[in-house]
């Protein structure tokens, strides 16, 4: 069940709200299906889930905030 309520969480961080017309900034993991609100979370879940590859290889010219 915990994983079905994270998996909707992530689904709908992706969806814009209701009269929102700006751009979505959720992120998604190049190695798994995780979305994440932030590049500081998608950062973190590099660095914990998949240290073997390079964050800054995978999304050049992002900057460690």
């Amino acid at each position: 069940m915990k994983s079905k309520t994270l998996a909707t969480y992530e689904y709908l961080i992706k969806l814009p709200k209701d009269g929102d017309t700006s751009q979505l900034t959720a992120m998604k993991c190049s190695h798994c299906q995780k979305f994440f609100e932030s590049e500081t979370y998608l950062r973190k879940h590099y660095q914990k889930k998949h240290p073997e590859h390079d964050y800054e290889h995978d999304f050049p010219g992002k900057k460690e905030v």
